[in-house]
Protein backbone atom coordinates (compact mmCIF):
# COMPACT_ATOMS: atom_id res chain seq x y z
CA UNK A 1 0.00 0.00 0.00
CA UNK A 2 1.07 3.17 -0.64
CA UNK A 3 1.66 5.80 2.04
CA UNK A 4 0.53 9.81 1.21
CA UNK A 5 4.89 10.04 1.55
CA UNK A 6 5.39 7.32 -0.58
CA UNK A 7 3.36 8.43 -3.44
CA UNK A 8 5.28 11.60 -5.53
CA UNK A 9 4.71 14.36 -6.57
CA UNK A 10 4.53 14.97 -9.97
CA UNK A 11 5.01 18.41 -11.74
CA UNK A 12 3.78 18.46 -15.93
CA UNK A 13 5.64 21.58 -17.61
CA UNK A 14 3.63 21.63 -20.98
CA UNK A 15 5.48 24.59 -22.09
CA UNK A 16 6.01 23.31 -26.07
CA UNK A 17 9.23 25.99 -26.69
CA UNK A 18 12.23 25.44 -24.32
CA UNK A 19 13.07 24.39 -20.11
CA UNK A 20 13.31 28.04 -19.44
CA UNK A 21 11.84 31.07 -19.37
CA UNK A 22 9.73 32.92 -16.70
CA UNK A 23 6.97 30.57 -16.40
CA UNK A 24 9.34 27.45 -15.41
CA UNK A 25 10.92 28.89 -12.13
CA UNK A 26 8.57 28.92 -9.85
CA UNK A 27 7.73 24.69 -9.97
CA UNK A 28 11.04 23.96 -10.68
CA UNK A 29 11.70 25.92 -7.60
CA UNK A 30 9.27 24.13 -5.73
CA UNK A 31 10.14 20.80 -7.01
CA UNK A 32 13.55 21.31 -5.98
CA UNK A 33 12.43 22.60 -2.28
CA UNK A 34 10.40 19.36 -2.35
CA UNK A 35 13.69 17.06 -3.31
CA UNK A 36 15.56 18.51 -0.56
CA UNK A 37 13.20 17.82 2.10
CA UNK A 38 13.02 14.01 1.08
CA UNK A 39 9.71 14.03 -0.69
CA UNK A 40 9.66 11.68 -4.19
CA UNK A 41 9.40 13.77 -7.14
CA UNK A 42 8.74 13.21 -10.92
CA UNK A 43 9.25 15.82 -13.54
CA UNK A 44 7.31 15.52 -16.66
CA UNK A 45 8.35 17.48 -19.52
CA UNK A 46 9.08 17.99 -23.35
CA UNK A 47 12.10 16.62 -24.80
CA UNK A 48 14.20 19.61 -25.99
CA UNK A 49 17.49 18.51 -25.85
CA UNK A 50 20.16 18.91 -23.30
CA UNK A 51 18.73 20.30 -20.05
CA UNK A 52 19.45 23.23 -17.76
CA UNK A 53 21.78 23.96 -15.02
CA UNK A 54 18.62 23.97 -12.97
CA UNK A 55 16.79 21.09 -14.31
CA UNK A 56 20.03 19.21 -14.14
CA UNK A 57 20.60 20.10 -9.94
CA UNK A 58 16.72 19.16 -9.99
CA UNK A 59 17.83 15.62 -11.40
CA UNK A 60 21.15 14.65 -9.76
CA UNK A 61 19.01 15.80 -6.01
CA UNK A 62 16.66 12.68 -6.89
CA UNK A 63 14.01 13.89 -8.85
CA UNK A 64 12.95 11.32 -11.39
CA UNK A 65 11.99 12.56 -14.97
CA UNK A 66 10.07 11.56 -17.93
CA UNK A 67 10.33 12.94 -21.61
CA UNK A 68 7.41 13.40 -23.88
CA UNK A 69 7.72 14.10 -27.57
CA UNK A 70 8.40 16.83 -29.46
CA UNK A 71 5.20 18.99 -31.46
CA UNK A 72 2.40 16.53 -30.03
CA UNK A 73 -0.03 19.40 -29.92
CA UNK A 74 -3.14 17.53 -28.92
CA UNK A 75 -4.05 13.93 -27.68
CA UNK A 76 -7.41 12.56 -28.66
CA UNK A 77 -9.12 11.78 -24.87
CA UNK A 78 -9.96 8.52 -27.29
CA UNK A 79 -7.70 6.50 -26.48
CA UNK A 80 -9.22 3.73 -29.54
CA UNK A 81 -8.82 7.24 -32.10
CA UNK A 82 -4.85 7.86 -31.40
CA UNK A 83 -3.15 7.86 -34.57
CA UNK A 84 -0.66 4.66 -34.43
CA UNK A 85 2.43 7.31 -33.53
CA UNK A 86 1.15 8.08 -31.04
CA UNK A 87 0.51 4.89 -29.61
CA UNK A 88 3.98 3.43 -30.52
CA UNK A 89 5.84 6.81 -29.01
CA UNK A 90 8.78 5.50 -26.71
CA UNK A 91 8.35 1.78 -27.21
CA UNK A 92 11.95 1.95 -28.54
CA UNK A 93 13.62 3.68 -25.61
CA UNK A 94 12.92 6.92 -26.84
CA UNK A 95 10.78 10.13 -25.45
CA UNK A 96 7.06 9.28 -24.27
CA UNK A 97 3.88 10.28 -26.16
CA UNK A 98 1.21 12.34 -24.27
CA UNK A 99 -0.69 9.59 -23.92
CA UNK A 100 1.80 7.21 -22.33
CA UNK A 101 3.26 9.87 -19.75
CA UNK A 102 -0.02 10.30 -18.45
CA UNK A 103 -0.61 6.42 -17.98
CA UNK A 104 2.83 6.08 -16.51
CA UNK A 105 2.08 8.82 -13.96
CA UNK A 106 -1.48 7.58 -13.31
CA UNK A 107 0.43 4.12 -12.62
CA UNK A 108 2.64 6.12 -10.26
CA UNK A 109 -0.96 7.01 -7.81
CA UNK A 110 0.84 10.42 -7.32
CA UNK A 111 -0.10 12.52 -4.29
CA UNK A 112 -0.88 15.45 -5.97
CA UNK A 113 -0.21 16.84 -10.11
CA UNK A 114 1.16 20.16 -10.85
CA UNK A 115 0.09 21.09 -14.69
CA UNK A 116 2.46 24.42 -15.47
CA UNK A 117 1.00 26.05 -18.11
CA UNK A 118 3.07 28.64 -20.02
CA UNK A 119 0.05 30.14 -22.08
CA UNK A 120 -3.24 30.07 -21.23
CA UNK A 121 -4.12 26.67 -23.45
CA UNK A 122 -0.85 24.49 -23.73
CA UNK A 123 -1.75 22.31 -21.53
CA UNK A 124 -5.57 21.34 -22.41
CA UNK A 125 -4.58 17.63 -23.56
CA UNK A 126 -2.83 17.58 -19.71
CA UNK A 127 -6.12 18.81 -17.92
CA UNK A 128 -8.77 16.41 -20.07
CA UNK A 129 -5.97 13.77 -19.45
CA UNK A 130 -5.82 13.54 -15.55
CA UNK A 131 -9.20 14.71 -15.05
CA UNK A 132 -10.47 11.69 -17.31
CA UNK A 133 -8.21 9.43 -15.43
CA UNK A 134 -9.46 10.78 -11.88
CA UNK A 135 -6.04 12.10 -10.72
CA UNK A 136 -5.64 14.70 -8.25
CA UNK A 137 -4.18 17.79 -9.91
CA UNK A 138 -3.63 21.67 -9.67
CA UNK A 139 -3.03 23.66 -12.87
CA UNK A 140 -0.73 27.25 -13.00
CA UNK A 141 -1.58 29.64 -15.97
CA UNK A 142 1.18 31.84 -17.06
CA UNK A 143 0.17 33.55 -19.84
CA UNK A 144 -2.78 34.80 -21.09
CA UNK A 145 -4.98 37.85 -22.76
CA UNK A 146 -6.69 38.90 -25.20
CA UNK A 147 -4.08 38.01 -27.77
CA UNK A 148 -3.93 34.08 -26.95
CA UNK A 149 -7.32 32.61 -27.98
CA UNK A 150 -7.74 28.78 -27.53
CA UNK A 151 -8.96 27.18 -30.78
CA UNK A 152 -12.26 25.24 -30.45
CA UNK A 153 -11.00 21.84 -29.37
CA UNK A 154 -8.46 23.36 -26.95
CA UNK A 155 -11.10 25.40 -25.25
CA UNK A 156 -13.65 22.26 -25.40
CA UNK A 157 -11.03 20.26 -23.42
CA UNK A 158 -10.65 23.15 -20.33
CA UNK A 159 -13.96 24.28 -20.17
CA UNK A 160 -14.76 20.75 -19.87
CA UNK A 161 -12.45 19.70 -16.99
CA UNK A 162 -10.82 22.77 -15.48
CA UNK A 163 -13.55 22.56 -13.11
CA UNK A 164 -12.03 19.04 -11.70
CA UNK A 165 -9.07 20.06 -10.60
CA UNK A 166 -8.36 20.99 -7.00
CA UNK A 167 -7.67 24.61 -7.63
CA UNK A 168 -6.68 26.43 -10.52
CA UNK A 169 -4.20 29.35 -10.07
CA UNK A 170 -3.52 32.58 -12.06
CA UNK A 171 -0.29 34.84 -12.30
CA UNK A 172 -2.96 37.69 -12.69
CA UNK A 173 -6.56 38.57 -12.12
CA UNK A 174 -7.05 39.96 -16.19
CA UNK A 175 -5.77 36.61 -16.75
CA UNK A 176 -8.32 34.81 -14.85
CA UNK A 177 -11.17 36.86 -16.27
CA UNK A 178 -9.94 36.79 -19.90
CA UNK A 179 -9.73 32.91 -19.71
CA UNK A 180 -13.44 32.75 -18.41
CA UNK A 181 -14.47 34.67 -21.08
CA UNK A 182 -12.77 32.78 -23.89
CA UNK A 183 -14.10 29.22 -22.37
CA UNK A 184 -17.39 31.13 -21.86
CA UNK A 185 -17.31 29.10 -18.08
CA UNK A 186 -16.71 30.69 -14.45
CA UNK A 187 -13.53 28.71 -13.15
CA UNK A 188 -14.17 27.50 -9.90
CA UNK A 189 -10.95 27.69 -7.31
CA UNK A 190 -9.55 30.32 -8.99
CA UNK A 191 -6.31 31.60 -6.92
CA UNK A 192 -3.35 33.63 -7.88
CA UNK A 193 0.26 33.02 -7.08
CA UNK A 194 3.54 35.25 -7.17
CA UNK A 195 6.55 34.82 -9.16
CA UNK A 196 9.99 34.03 -6.93
CA UNK A 197 12.17 37.03 -7.17
CA UNK A 198 15.58 36.14 -8.43
CA UNK A 199 17.26 38.70 -7.39
CA UNK A 200 18.71 39.45 -3.56
CA UNK A 201 16.31 41.27 -0.88
CA UNK A 202 18.78 42.21 1.49
CA UNK A 203 20.76 44.95 -0.68
CA UNK A 204 20.76 48.22 -0.07
CA UNK A 205 20.08 49.84 -3.36
CA UNK A 206 21.40 53.54 -3.26
CA UNK A 207 18.23 56.28 -4.46
CA UNK A 208 19.66 58.23 -7.45
CA UNK A 209 20.32 62.25 -6.27
CA UNK A 210 18.60 64.72 -8.15
CA UNK A 211 21.09 66.02 -10.39
CA UNK A 212 21.24 62.45 -11.83
CA UNK A 213 19.56 61.29 -15.13
CA UNK A 214 16.25 58.91 -14.10
CA UNK A 215 17.56 55.55 -15.09
CA UNK A 216 14.85 52.82 -15.35
CA UNK A 217 15.78 48.88 -15.82
CA UNK A 218 13.07 46.56 -17.15
CA UNK A 219 13.25 43.22 -17.27
CA UNK A 220 12.10 40.93 -20.33
CA UNK A 221 12.71 40.02 -23.38
CA UNK A 222 11.58 42.31 -26.90
CA UNK A 223 8.47 41.10 -27.07
CA UNK A 224 5.60 43.85 -26.73
CA UNK A 225 2.57 41.04 -26.88
CA UNK A 226 3.96 39.84 -23.47
CA UNK A 227 6.17 42.20 -21.64
CA UNK A 228 4.28 45.26 -22.51
CA UNK A 229 7.28 47.35 -23.87
CA UNK A 230 4.79 49.30 -26.38
CA UNK A 231 3.19 50.79 -22.82
CA UNK A 232 6.17 51.82 -21.84
CA UNK A 233 7.21 53.70 -25.22
CA UNK A 234 3.98 55.21 -25.21
CA UNK A 235 3.79 56.46 -20.99
CA UNK A 236 7.82 57.68 -22.40
CA UNK A 237 5.89 59.65 -25.00
CA UNK A 238 3.84 61.68 -22.72
CA UNK A 239 5.01 65.36 -22.34
CA UNK A 240 5.58 65.20 -18.83
CA UNK A 241 8.36 62.69 -19.63
CA UNK A 242 9.90 63.96 -22.72
CA UNK A 243 11.09 66.82 -21.01
CA UNK A 244 12.76 64.76 -18.57
CA UNK A 245 15.94 62.99 -18.75
CA UNK A 246 14.89 59.69 -18.73
CA UNK A 247 16.42 56.16 -19.55
CA UNK A 248 14.39 52.64 -19.97
CA UNK A 249 17.38 49.94 -20.21
CA UNK A 250 15.98 46.67 -21.34
CA UNK A 251 17.49 43.44 -19.94
CA UNK A 252 16.55 39.92 -21.17
CA UNK A 253 17.12 37.16 -23.10
CA UNK A 254 15.00 34.25 -25.47
CA UNK A 255 12.93 35.06 -28.76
Amino acid sequence: MHTDSQRPIVFIATNPWGYGGGSESLWQETAMRLVQRGRRVMVCVQDHGELTPELLRLRQAGAAFLFRRRWITREDPNPRRLDWRERIGGWFGGPLSQYQSLERIAGCRPALVVVNQCENADGAWCVAGLSQRGLPFVTLIHNGGPQLWPNGYEADLLADHLPHALANYFCSRSNLRWLETQLSIRIPNAGFFHYPPKVARNVDCPWPTTDEPLRVAMVGRLDPKSKGHDLVIALLARDVWRERPVTVDVFGDGH
